[in-house]
């Protein structure tokens, strides 16, 4: 059995039971005016906060254009999408973290210009180490 020296996690998850986390962020995309706005929408428990949302979008070839918020129900500014091929699927992943350790990332693939929610989201188990 091999022991290890946890006394530096034990406080790493302080009070992050993630029990009324429930991720959440809109999108805005215009091809005609070749831009992806995303903002949050997530809901915290009363003690937690955000801590960032990372956003990522990529086209079909690669092409990719990324950007951090860090304050609560804040926007990205408008995403330049220009080098992209706007014919072919956007996909756009945001990943949530809260200052409390919760997180979770969602993906939406764009094919038209619109505006709308994120509805799939992966919420990320938290371990708490005693």
């Amino acid at each position: 059995m091999i022991s290890i020296d946890n006394t530096a996690l034990k406080s790493y998850c302080k009070n992050c039971s993630c029990q009324n986390f429930k991720p959440g962020a809109n999108y805005d995309y215009s091809a005609m005016g070749k831009y992806i706005r995303i903002t949050d929408t997530t809901v915290f428990d009363t003690d937690d906060t955000l801590l960032s949302m990372d956003v990522t979008v990529i086209d079909e070839d690669g092409k990719k254009v990324q950007q951090t918020v860090k304050v609560a129900g804040g926007s990205t500014t408008p995403l330049d999408i220009s080098m992209m091929d706007l014919t072919k699927k956007l996909t756009v992943t945001v990943k949530i973290t809260s200052k409390g350790g919760c997180t979770s990332t969602g993906t939406i693939m764009l094919s038209a210009e619109g505006k709308g929610k994120i509805i799939e989201w992966i919420v990320n188990p938290v371990i708490v180490i005693a």
